[in-house]
């Protein structure tokens, strides 16, 4: 979580009460980067309700923002802040490929109705020092955590949403013969080892 969030580029989503969710990208470094923003509303069960694609030029030591109803061209409300009906979007997930190949994402959700996961719906493979881990169908993984001993991880405690996939880099602190942990999400039913390579 650390690391995403002293990046020098990231992105963020941002809940601005009346004003809705804004999403925003942050680019610290010297010289502009361009690339791939998308988003995507996905509903509770993990089904894609809407997905919208844009190009993006981020200033060198600048930023830039988008109102979420501005880019999805409708009312949305997945902080059900007005609290019309019931609420319809378990989760917006918003992620930028940056021209370089490098990815920044971010992902916003209410606990307050929170699904439960069948384990067998994170999908976990191991090849050599990298995990891939891929929700398969289903609500929305919440605070993804890997625990694994004498390891350093490349990212840690993230969402993940239905057809993402995330890759971990494990980076051992000393020599180990496999390792040997476990990964488990606030509404996963229950904890995954790691699988040997």
């Amino acid at each position: 979580f650390l690391k995403r969030a002293w990046s020098p580029s990231r992105i963020s989503i941002l809940e601005r009460g009346t004003d809705g969710l804004v999403i925003e990208v942050i680019n610290d470094r010297i010289d502009a980067l361009s690339g791939t923003l998308d988003v995507k509303l996905i509903g509770h069960a993990g089904e894609l309700q809407q997905s919208v694609g844009l190009e993006c030029l981020v200033p060198g030591r600048g930023s830039m923002s988008w109102n979420l109803e501005a880019l999805t061209e409708r009312f949305v409300d997945p902080a059900w802040t007005y609290r019309f009906g019931p609420r319809t979007t378990g989760t917006v997930h918003a992620a930028i490929r940056w021209d370089s190949g490098a990815e920044d994402y971010a992902s916003f959700g209410a606990f307050q109705g929170l699904r439960a996961a069948r384990a067998d719906a994170l999908i976990v493979e191991k090849s050599g020092a990298e995990l891939s881990l891929t929700n398969s169908g289903g609500p929305t993984l919440r605070c993804v955590r890997i625990e694994c001993e004498g390891v350093q991880l490349s990212d840690n405690y993230f969402d993940l949403p239905a057809g993402v996939e995330r890759r971990v880099t494990l980076q051992p602190h000393e020599a180990l013969r496999r390792a040997q942990g476990w990964i488990s999400a606030l509404n996963l039913e229950r904890e995954i080892p790691i699988p040997a390579s």
